[in-house]
């Protein structure tokens, strides 16, 4: 759900076009159950000028928490041709599954193009809840059982060069196999 404004022009040739505009998005929200999350307060606002696209700024809501971003995608020929931009929040719910609840705190700059993507920076997980959830009457594989068929490599579609401390928070909780602990 949201509100959208857009505006939109072109001038120049067919040969060379021009295209300008805006896009914002306001009072926007939407539901990720596999994710478990609502994301609230969703707004952007974009600009377009040639072959850039300016993501002027991203925020949104999650949990207790929010995220903010900016961005710039550069085009050839109406295709991406490369991009960067920042994310940063605090406390914003990432997770919340019935045996994995997760707030993150990013700080993160990423670029890249469409076969590779760099991403350097932190994650600040204030708040980790590590659940066993065993469902009555599920078999779990005996500890013996070993499995041969494996499914065929694929070569990757994209490069993915990733440097990201990841800084454990005040509070996370393990609760799995017999384990009832804080992790510092």
């Amino acid at each position: 759900r949201g509100n959208i404004d857009l505006d939109f022009s072109v001038d120049g040739t067919w040969a060379k076009p021009n295209p300008r505009g805006s896009l914002l998005l306001t009072n926007a929200g939407a539901s990720l159950p596999s994710l478990g999350i609502r994301i609230e307060d969703l707004s952007s606002r974009w600009k377009l000028r040639n072959e850039q696209i300016q993501i002027e700024s991203l925020r949104a809501r999650s949990g207790p928490g929010q995220v903010e971003g900016t961005g710039t995608i550069w085009l050839k020929d109406w295709e991406v041709e490369r991009f960067e931009g920042t994310l940063k929040g605090e406390k914003f719910l990432a997770l919340y599954l019935p045996n994995l609840r997760v707030q993150s705190s990013p700080k993160l700059q990423f670029q890249g193009t469409p076969k590779h993507i760099s991403v350097r920076g932190e994650i600040l997980l204030p708040e980790v809840h590590i659940y066993e959830v065993a469902a009555p009457g599920v078999v779990r594989a005996s500890s013996d059982v070993v499995v041969t068929d494996r499914a065929a490599e694929r070569k990757p579609v994209l490069s993915i060069d990733i440097r990201v401390r990841v800084i454990l928070g005040d509070r996370i909780q393990v609760k799995v196999g017999g384990i009832d602990a804080r992790l510092a």
